[in-house]
């Protein structure tokens, strides 16, 4: 007689008489047997107890659920297609989770083996569930060692969970056919117990540690930048809310996750332990976009030697760009920067505010020195896009072969000599504000064709690089020469030009402007001395004829220049003509003959020069605006309070 026979046989004879006369009966399960009889429990009954409601049973186990899981999951793979479930239930024995395939899962229903279900030996007899629970060691329970006949086609083997106090939490419990009974399922029952264990360790200690600094949430929540904290396998155990926000999810989206899974580098995976300003990125599901951010990571070790995780500290990049580059300049000059009143230059500057408010291209023409940055920075800064990147690249600075590479970035690899984890090129790095292209007219032919590509899909490859990286900026360019002759000539793509020439803003050149000469010098000497700390010179009769005679081929640049040489090396308060300049000085003889530097009464006579075409620019700004005092202190580059200094010291009254 098989083993199976023997012991169905001796079910039989329990059911019946009340008493096993085989040896074959394990104890425990004969004892089992004998408590159902006193309970009065049908072995013939097919009605089983409804169980509780799920959602009140995975809210009072959250805990085992989180820890559970994930082996859950893995066991679910493991035993694909071998006519098993994985079940787990509480410390009571109602059921939480089961998993398997799924013809199993349905021959198991027809027995009341669903979520929710009591699976106590009080509620369906002997099982191995409930004897884990009763004796709270691993079981196994094959056939007819089953209570009720029902289950008598089963195997179950089950093995209780502890936390670390030794509180039973749980069970995790295999079933199938009985046939396919085996001493192995069990040991791989106490394996699953003991890995969920683990987890709960690991759990409890992190929630020890954070019961025990009760400070610690309000510390993490007080920072601006995100924080989250891994353990020593990189899986992330704590984030806080700043950390989520960046991430457009919420923080249970990120906790118990590989970091190297969620935020991808080129870099080893050190670089989550111990990095400082290192590039990463993090795939969006909701958006579908790469969120690129910048890292530092600080370990944690024991004793200075073994490695427990570490703490990372998690910012926008383009939040560090604009940081950078609003300590070591980014835009900083505005509309209000920009000094002068000649008619075709204050065109220039109405084309450019009006253009600012808009998301169009801009091209800036005008000769060296004008002053087009000025002018991009301003249209920046008067933008929707003034708090976010502004990005200046000088192309015809760039050696030809490292066009793309700073344009475009690089992958790490992509060249010999390439940096170590990549870089990311200017259009990255401008990503949400503004990228100026200065001497766009040298940029090669084969850069173009790629720029325009850019500027038209809004997304950016890598140099040695195969992924799309979506950027959203705008592009204002610059430049001195004349593109659509060299669109003729073929120097230069007609679609680019077309692209980028929306908006054409012509600067004059200084020349064609004299008028605004006196106002520059004025505006420009006082900058300067405030901050060289020097006494704001007076600029005699010669020296102001010979300013406004001179040809000035590098235009406002230029100016400022000679302004600052100037006063560097100027001694007295009052500057001549012979102050100035050699190329001025002799370019200007009609100046220098009109000058006598010895002559007293003239350089007194000379001193109130400047004074008399500063009262004259006043009261033609006031003229031009209407009286209005704030827009002609703006047309004049100056603020209220100083020109209403100005007027009082001039005697000027004005009304509108």
């Amino acid at each position: 007689m098989s083993l199976e026979n023997a012991t169905s046989e001796a079910w039989k004879s329990f059911m019946e008489r009340g008493e096993v006369k085989s040896s074959l009966i394990p104890a425990y399960i004969l004892q089992s047997w004998k408590r159902c009889r006193e309970l009065g429990l049908d072995p013939f009954a097919r009605n089983m107890p409804r169980g509780r409601d799920l959602r009140s049973l995975e809210n009072e186990n959250d805990l085992l659920l989180r820890c559970a899981l994930p082996t859950v999951e893995l066991l679910n793979e493991l035993i694909r297609g071998s006519s098993f479930i994985v079940v787990l239930t509480d410390c009571h024995g109602y059921i939480l989770r089961i998993v398997g395939d799924a013809e199993v899962v349905e021959m198991a229903r027809a027995n009341n083996l669903v979520p929710g279900a009591d699976r106590s030996e009080e509620a369906v007899g002997t099982n191995a569930i409930g004897l884990a629970v009763k004796m709270g060691k691993p079981v196994q329970i094959a056939g007819p060692e089953h209570y009720n006949v029902y289950h008598h086609r089963w195997t179950c083997s089950a093995a209780p969970i502890y936390t670390t106090s030794k509180k039973l939490i749980g069970i995790i419990n295999f079933s199938g056919p009985s046939s396919l009974v085996h001493k192995h399922t069990l040991g791989m029952a106490a394996a699953a117990a003991k890995s969920i264990e683990r987890e709960l360790a690991l759990q409890e200690k992190t929630t020890m540690l954070s019961e025990n600094n009760q400070y610690l949430n309000a510390i993490l929540e007080s920072v601006s930048d995100g924080i989250l904290a891994t353990d020593q396998k990189g899986c992330i155990v704590r984030v806080n809310s700043v950390t989520a926000r960046l991430c457009n999810c919420g923080p249970d989206d990120l906790v118990g996750k590989d970091i190297r899974a969620l935020f991808k580098s080129h870099s080893p995976e050190r670089l989550f332990v111990e990095a400082r300003n290192k590039e990463v990125y993090y795939f969006d599901p909701k958006t579908k976009k790469r969120l690129f951010f910048m890292i530092d990571a600080n370990p944690i070790t024991h004793d200075s030697l073994s490695h427990q995780g570490a703490v990372i500290r998690i910012r926008k990049r383009s939040d560090v760009h604009r940081l950078a580059h609003n300590i070591f300049g980014g835009a900083t000059f505005t509309f209000s920067d920009i000094i002068g009143q000649d008619p075709e230059f204050l065109e220039a500057v109405a084309v450019a505010r009006a253009a600012a408010r808009f998301d169009c291209k801009i091209l800036l023409h005008g000769e060296t020195g004008t002053g087009k940055e000025v002018f991009a920075q301003a249209i920046h800064n008067a933008s929707p896009r003034k708090n976010e990147p502004f990005i200046a690249v000088n192309c015809g600075a760039i050696p030809r072969e490292l066009v793309e590479s700073e344009l475009f970035g690089y992958e790490e690899g992509a060249f010999t000599g390439s940096r170590r984890g990549g870089k990311p090129g200017k259009f990255e790095l401008a990503d949400g504000g503004t990228l100026f292209l200065d001497e766009i007219g040298t940029m090669p032919l084969d850069i173009q064709a790629k720029l325009l590509r850019v500027m038209q899909d809004g997304r950016v490859t890598r140099l040695g690089g195969s992924d799309f990286l979506e950027v959203n900026v705008r592009v204002i360019a610059a430049t001195n020469e004349d593109l659509e002759q060299k669109v003729s000539l073929g120097e230069f793509r007609a679609d680019l030009f077309y692209r980028l020439s929306v908006i054409t803003v012509r600067i004059p050149p200084l020349r064609r402007r004299p008028s605004d000469i006196l106002l520059l010098v004025e505006h420009l000497s006082e900058k300067i001395a405030r901050r060289l700390n020097k006494k704001k010179p007076k600029f005699t009769k010669s020296a102001v004829d010979a300013l406004l005679a001179y040809d000035w081929p590098g235009n406002v640049r230029e100016l400022e220049n000679v302004i600052e040489r100037t006063i560097i090396l100027c001694e007295h308060e009052s500057i001549s003509v012979l102050d100035l300049p050699q190329q001025i000085r002799q370019l200007n003889t009609r100046a220098q003959k009109r000058t006598d530097p010895l002559s007293n009464e003239h350089e007194e006579k000379a001193g109130s020069y400047l004074a008399e075409a500063e009262k004259k620019a006043i009261i033609d700004a006031l003229m031009a605006t209407g009286g209005n005092i704030t827009r002609a202190a703006r047309l004049l580059g100056i603020t209220r309070n100083t020109l209403y200094k100005k007027l009082k010291s001039y005697d000027i009254s004005f009304s509108s």
